[in-house]
């Protein structure tokens, strides 16, 4: 049997968190296998689901009955969390015996690797990352996002990159290029300030607001990017699932505010926390539909760095 399981207080969960302004620090800091998520196994909350709409916990059966009836689904991450990444990999196992075949669009891969995606089923899962390039590219080890292309390959589903180049970043971050040029649909100033809160508390006060603005340009322009492969996949005949960090995934100012007037559904997967036992505290109410609880793979405390 598949086990699938007011803002966050670790916020690190739904925000991919920058160390600073330079490009480097928008990527996760070494390609390294995942340690396993063992910590709080015992959570009250692990393993459960549960529903932003209704207030209730609910089964996989509901989840997927909800996914088969989108137009776009969003599997939110924890980028570290290899459990997340199975999980993924066995909600579109699902989905992929229904009669809407769905393609997998990824965050992590840039478009220019499309044609290396296409070649997925000759290539092989195992081999796909060294293709890729994937230890080059600040994302945690491949084995751990290996059980998606697996999947995805299995059943014979295409494949999109949608991540933004370096070199977009840095001229992202240093001016270079204006956002509009990304951003078609830009947040409106309550929803734009609402991201500049959260990267303000995710850096723990340590960055000026001020300097913040970029690293939102950025966020921005991802979940652009994103959206749009997204509409290019719905063009193609397919039920897009998109894999992002849970911050691109939400509701309020992720991809989905790029995507109006489509049917979308957002499920995410949280590490649950220590002390905190009622999922109404983990997400903002409607940043996601669906939020599954997985343990930890660690307790660092993510202020640590910034007072070094």
């Amino acid at each position: 049997m598949i086990r699938f399981s007011r803002p966050a207080r670790r916020l690190d969960q739904t925000l991919r968190i920058p160390a600073g302004i330079a490009f480097a620090a928008c990527l996760i800091s070494a390609s390294t296998h995942a340690d396993p998520a063992a910590i709080l196994n015992d959570h009250v909350l692990n393993g459960r689901i549960w529903s932003s709409g209704t207030n209730q916990f609910v089964t996989v059966d509901t989840v997927v009955a909800a996914a088969k009836a989108a137009d776009v689904v969003f599997l939110g991450e924890k980028h570290d969390n290899a459990e997340h990444h199975r999980l993924q990999a066995a909600l579109l196992d699902r989905l992929a015996a229904h009669a809407r075949r769905p393609a997998l669009v990824w965050e992590m891969i840039k478009p220019g690797d499309d044609t290396v995606l296409a070649r997925a089923s000759v290539i092989g899962a195992a081999g796909l990352g060294a293709a890729l390039r994937w230890a080059d590219s600040g994302w945690p080890a491949w084995s751990d996002y290996q059980p998606l292309a697996v999947t995805a390959i299995d059943h014979d589903l295409p494949m999109r990159g949608a991540a933004l180049t370096r070199d977009q970043v840095r001229a992202l971050l240093g001016g270079g290029i204006d956002l509009p040029d990304f951003v078609t649909l830009p947040l409106d100033l309550m929803r734009r300030d609402a991201l500049l809160d959260q990267l303000e508390a995710s850096h723990c006060g340590a960055v000026p607001r001020t300097a913040l603005s970029g690293m939102a340009n950025v966020q921005m322009a991802r979940d652009a990017a994103l959206a749009r492969v997204t509409t290019e996949t719905i063009a193609a005949g397919h039920v897009p699932v998109v894999i992002a960090g849970g911050g691109h995934a939400r509701r309020d100012w992720g991809v989905p505010w790029h995507l109006p007037g489509r049917n979308v559904l957002v499920v995410t997967f949280m590490e649950v926390e220590r002390g905190l036992d009622d999922p109404a505290d983990y997400a903002a109410p409607g940043a996601f539909d669906f939020i599954w609880f997985t343990p930890r793979v660690d307790e660092k405390d993510p202020c640590a760095r910034f007072r070094r």
